[in-house]
């Protein structure tokens, strides 16, 4: 998108040159090219991540050489803007372009998430406090109204072990949970009673973003687009009737790795000891000793400029992944 950029598709020369004098000027309309990998990718089950586990992914690379696959990601600017980003979180730039290796399998969306809340006030959304009445093409809602559309929306993608402290509590109806499919992040999420005053949990959700712009806090208006954190996608999910018909299916990491000539695409379960924070792996991977396998697959039948794979799990998962590995050589213009 070319934000405060001028369009056109026929010009006169002379009014040509004008219109490029005019977008010298700080509008760029140049292509960067992108040497790296795009991966879409579908998994069938998603484990929730413990506290000191997540999953990485490797290629091996046409010169039976290991690649540990990175993603890369632009995250919003924060409060205050980029100052300093790039000293708080090495693993971004100062304008807050990211790349991270690993990834983890979060619920997607939780009744009970404490800092699921007007990002403002401090109230929860799952609750009235977080509204006001509102009147929509003479439509009235009131805050408990707006509330219960949020709860309601939430519940069809929890189950009904998913809920939240009030009383008497809410709770999810669907049979599985939503799961997403985040960068890898340590951060721990807060632990706040339901009954936290708005302003102090308010100070105790902006502690836990400012931790990392990968502390995740999903947004239940639209989960494409979490309250703080980033979302590659999510695994597998369908409602099941009399639910309303909801299919989420698939994500995508955008890595800065060339796997051009790949052979074998595998997923590993990482964890976190002693030993690794003895060694200084806070991630606990060491290239050397890789943790169990979790899919696994080789190249199938593609299309053009896509190598597919079938993964595979020993425990029953599966998955695919269509790799776009040719993105500096595609003649495609525009």
């Amino acid at each position: 998108m070319l934000r405060g950029c001028f369009r056109f598709s026929s010009i006169s020369l002379p009014l040509l040159g004008l219109g490029l004098g005019l977008l010298g000027g700080g509008c760029d309309i140049s292509v960067k090219p992108f040497a790296g990998t795009v991966m879409q990718m579908t998994i069938n089950v998603g484990p929730v991540s413990g506290p000191n586990e997540h999953y990485e992914i490797w290629a091996r690379d046409q010169y039976n050489d290991i690649l540990r696959v990175s993603g890369k990601y632009d995250v919003p600017a924060p409060i205050g803007g980029f100052t300093n980003f790039d000293k708080k979180y090495p693993y971004c730039t100062s304008d807050g372009h990211c790349v991270r290796f690993g990834i983890m399998f979060r619920e997607a969306v939780s009744m009970g998430d404490p800092c699921m809340i007007d990002k403002n006030t401090g109230a929860l959304l799952v609750t009235a406090a977080a509204y006001k009445q509102v009147t929509i093409n003479g439509v009235t809602q009131s805050p408990e109204e707006q509330a219960a559309a949020i709860r309601a929306r939430i519940a069809q993608l929890t189950t009904k072990n998913n809920c939240d402290q009030a009383t008497p509590p809410h709770c999810g109806i669907a049979p599985t949970n939503l799961v997403a499919v985040l960068p890898y992040d340590p951060t721990p999420p807060p632990t706040i009673p339901f009954d936290t005053p708005a302003t102090m949990r308010l100070g105790m959700c902006q502690a836990y973003w400012a931790a990392s712009p990968y502390a995740y806090t999903p947004n239940p208006s639209q989960l494409t687009f979490p309250l703080n954190g980033t979302v590659y996608g999510t695994t597998n999910f369908n409602t099941t009737p009399p639910l309303p018909p909801t299919n989420y299916d698939g994500f995508r990491i955008d890595s800065p790795v060339n796997m051009k000539g790949i052979q074998e695409l595998f997923i590993t379960h990482e964890t976190v000891d002693a030993a690794d924070m003895a060694a200084g792996r806070a991630d606990g991977v060491d290239p050397e000793n890789r943790g169990p396998l979790f899919l696994q697959g080789l190249p199938d039948q593609g299309g053009l400029d896509v190598v597919h794979f079938d993964l595979s799990g020993a425990s029953g998962e599966a998955g695919t992944a269509a790799l776009y590995v040719d993105l500096d050589e595609n003649p495609s213009a525009f």
